[in-house]
């Protein structure tokens, strides 16, 4: 397979659906999740990071505003200089990749443990794929504006008269498409976010799907590969 990185050696987190905002009252992240993953990445210490696509809330913010509200978040991994690995999802397809200061893709594929893994955020498999939703984006940048403004206060609840963020998706339809990933390509382990819904999925053919869940709600979902011992 043409330009897959062999990361055997590495220690690998792979992580999705942050969500990552303003901290005010849209924000479905916040002080206590960024603390939270402050301490997962100390314990783990991974050598790389793969964002499996959400991992900015772009139809509320932009990147200037998250950065600066997420100032302790970006000095630990900057600190530990861990590589990472952004996988572009549909909350933050728009990030301006001239001017992000690390690598951007819509997949992502690599070897680990003698296994092939294919990383995709997934949104291109749901109900949305189709061509009517392009009409809808503007409506829902719209939706997110408003959230941010009416409830930019920390003490304030989100709004949730959209449900597209939060209500548990058809899991079926992303497993099917992992599954005909998996018959079709050369993969052993095909991963997504996107449903925030943590999966495990083990097939007769040793073939794996993974759903790394996500990281709003109080939820604290993710993946750990451990380098292969020399």
């Amino acid at each position: 397979m043409k330009d897959i990185v062999d990361f055997s050696a590495c220690n690998v987190l792979l992580i999705s659906d942050l969500h990552l905002c303003d901290k005010t009252g849209a924000d479905n992240f916040g002080v206590n999740q960024e603390k939270k993953f402050i301490t997962l990445l100390r314990n783990l210490y991974p050598d790389i990071i793969i964002f499996v696509g959400d991992t900015f809330e772009l139809w509320q913010t932009d990147m200037e505003t998250i950065f600066a509200a997420y100032q302790n978040l970006w000095q630990e991994l900057e600190r530990y200089e861990y590589k990472l690995i952004f996988i572009k999802g549909n909350h933050d397809w728009t990030i301006d990749e001239t001017t992000f200061p690390y690598k951007v893709c819509t997949e992502f594929n690599f070897i680990h443990g003698g296994k092939i893994y294919h990383c995709e955020h997934g949104h291109k498999y749901d109900i949305f794929k189709h061509k009517w939703w392009i009409l809808a984006a503007f409506f829902v940048n719209l939706y997110g504006y408003i959230e941010r403004l009416i409830f930019r206060k920390k003490s304030k609840q989100e709004l949730r008269l959209f449900k597209m963020q939060t209500k548990t998706p058809d899991n079926n339809r992303y497993e099917k498409a992992a599954q005909k990933m998996l018959r079709n390509k050369n993969y052993d382990v095909v991963v997504m976010g996107h449903t925030h819904q943590f999966v495990k999925r083990k097939y007769s053919t040793n073939q794996l799907y993974l759903n790394t869940g996500t990281w709003v709600d109080g939820k604290t979902d993710f993946f750990f590969l451990k380098r292969k011992k020399s």
